[in-house]
């Protein structure tokens, strides 16, 4: 019997496959543990995620302000615009590890850029805390 993936975690392999993370840098922020690392993709920079531990979303900066920058950030986002859209409620249950009890709208979400960051974000502090283990 085949198991079925949901949306969210289907589309949140394909980026594991994409994309690598590395260089996680830690501190204190306002509200908690602020982090940074930076994205690559083929071996290449593409940028950073970054959480300023302020309470605000997890943020995708392409590496300085040139074109090519400009184009890496556009890339990126033509990736996620291809991933399938998902339901809340899934990728709360893979993020939070339980079950959303509130209201959710019935439709799917697209992939937003802080959700690729979030997601990236949370790559590097996995692996760094295997390298720690």
């Amino acid at each position: 019997m085949a198991v079925k993936v949901n949306e969210y975690v289907e589309g949140k392999a394909r980026l594991l496959e994409i994309f690598k993370v590395k260089g996680l840098k830690t501190w204190r922020g306002r509200e908690g543990v602020a982090a940074e690392a930076t994205v690559y993709r083929d071996g290449k920079k593409v940028g950073r995620v970054r959480d300023d531990g302020d309470g605000g979303q997890v943020t995708f900066d392409a590496i300085g302000w040139d074109p090519a920058s400009l184009k890496s950030w556009w890339d990126v986002q033509a990736i996620l615009d291809a991933l399938p859209k998902y339901k809340f409620k899934d990728y709360y249950k893979e993020e939070c590890k339980e079950e959303w009890d509130g209201e959710v709208e019935p439709t799917k979400e697209p992939w937003l850029m802080y959700v690729f960051a979030d997601v990236m974000l949370t790559l590097a502090e996995k692996e760094s805390q295997l390298k720690k283990e």
